[in-house]
């Protein structure tokens, strides 16, 4: 029997880095043999992130619909990345209890204080101390 797939790590049009609709996810994962997929969208609270693209009860709506529309065909879990959720607890803390989310993925954009890890100004400085500097949010994040 084959292992079953499962994707834990979708963005859709809740998330600054997409605009893909859920519908199209679940039919892209469905064609696909994926019997498992978890919505993880952004939710970033930094001072490059552009600001209210997560609304949490459209989100948690928009899944709900998901779910009753690709029941039986597919399993849609309810995640969340929070960024720096270690640097923005109230923030995070005030959208987690909006939704029943299955799981939070934490995860670390910036370093260096508030400097985005992902732009190119950030590897502009010698690699090992830009490993280093990302890694010590990690680590931050982690703890």
């Amino acid at each position: 029997m084959p292992t079953p797939l499962a994707d834990y790590h979708v963005h859709t049009r809740f998330s600054c880095d997409s605009e893909t609709e859920m519908s199209a996810v679940c039919e892209v994962a469905i064609a696909r043999g994926i019997t498992e997929v978890a919505l993880t969208d952004h939710l970033d609270f930094g001072p490059a992130d552009p600001p209210g693209y997560f609304r949490p009860i459209e989100y948690m709506e928009t899944i709900e619909r998901c779910r009753a529309r690709y029941a039986g065909r597919l399993t849609i879990r309810a995640g969340i990345e929070v960024g720096e959720p270690h640097l923005f607890p109230a923030e995070t803390q005030a959208v987690l209890s909006l939704g029943a989310f299955d799981y939070v993925i934490g995860s670390a954009h910036y370093a260096d204080g508030m400097r985005p890890a992902w732009k190119r100004p950030f590897f502009e400085q010698p690699m090992r101390r830009a490993c280093a500097a990302y890694f010590r949010q990690v680590v931050r994040l982690a703890a």
